[in-house]
């Protein structure tokens, strides 16, 4: 799904000119112990069947592909590098999208809470929201961790939990030494990813309802966990002018997101990615495009992947 949404990705960035940051260096995941590289390398081997690229370098392939970690590559065992990996603003990226649906007809309605989805005799009738309701023959419910929530009303248990993760985000400035590339650290829990002038840290994993109020001491953790890798970051990063937020991620128990058709007909869903919501957004929305329109998806589906197999009605 990540390959086949990687390729929707590049194809609606081709047709749009979409500007996003784009980036295609690759992501480095880097390991401090022999054992976890070597797991990690055989589960990676696994999906180099269905077409992951990836290659195992040294500390010193670390070095030369990302220099900013020099200061501590007496540290690393070593690395995974996933060469056709690219990164970007998923917040300018679906704005531009969002801009180009718009200019071929495309309704969209922003400011508008949704408050519920009427069916009757059981198909999906209208949404409801705070100021209007709309008919609908078919409606797609892509709300993340607020999926589960909404459709409870309508009697179905989704298996989504929120998993809220931390991100801090600050301007390069004058780092001119910073990270060039996305790196993943593994033994310290986070990611550093270079976004055009940006510098974003992720991390953390937390389950604490649906509030999205973003931890102090998890900020604080993960800036430290990043300070270990990249020691000059204290010197550029002041947490008073950074921007520190936190998102609830959509975890299904399988880790797989839930694409298809409910039990309610003319009622989709396409939630529960995980932390790897934009990574399969594109394939997502086409895989879903192309079962509704009963059209080939363009991959194999396990038999589990129709929503109508993993999700409970309600009794």
């Amino acid at each position: 799904m990540a390959l086949h949404s990687l390729k929707s990705l590049q194809e609606i960035g081709a047709e749009t000119g979409i500007r996003y940051d784009r980036a295609t260096r690759g992501v480095l995941k880097i390991y401090r112990s022999a054992a976890a590289l070597d797991s990690a390398e055989q589960s990676c081997a696994l999906l180099a069947q269905h077409g992951l690229t990836f290659e195992r370098v040294t500390p010193d392939r670390c070095v030369a592909l990302e220099p900013a970690l020099k200061g501590t590559m007496s540290t690393l065992s070593g690395a995974l590098y996933f060469v056709r990996d690219e990164v970007g603003d998923c917040n300018k990226f679906t704005q531009g999208l969002a801009q180009a649906c718009a200019s071929r007809g495309v309704r969209l309605r922003f400011g508008e809470t949704v408050k519920r989805i009427e069916t009757a005799g059981g198909r999906v009738k209208a949404v409801v929201t705070d100021k209007d309701r709309i008919a609908a023959d078919a409606v797609v419910v892509a709300m993340g961790s607020f999926s589960a929530p909404l459709l409870a009303a309508n009697g179905l248990r989704i298996p989504i939990y929120p998993v809220k993760g931390v991100s801090i985000t600050f301007q390069r400035g004058d780092w001119d030494t910073a990270p060039s590339m996305p790196v993943i650290d593994d033994s310290k829990l986070f990611g550093f990813v270079p976004i055009g002038d940006r510098m974003r840290i992720s991390g953390s994993a937390e389950i604490t309802g649906y509030d999205t109020t973003p931890a102090p001491a998890r900020a604080e953790a993960i800036i430290a966990n990043a300070g270990y890798t990249f020691p000059e970051i204290k010197d550029h990063l002041d947490i008073a002018k950074a921007r520190v937020w936190a998102g609830l991620r959509p975890v299904s128990p399988s880790g797989t997101p839930l694409i298809g058709e409910t039990g309610i007909r003319g009622l989709w869903l396409n939630a529960g990615h995980g932390h790897l919501g934009w990574t399969l957004s594109c394939g997502s929305g086409r895989v879903l495009a192309d079962m509704f329109d009963g059209r080939e998806t363009g991959i194999p589906l396990p038999p589990s992947q129709g929503v109508v197999a993993r999700l409970e009605t309600a009794h």
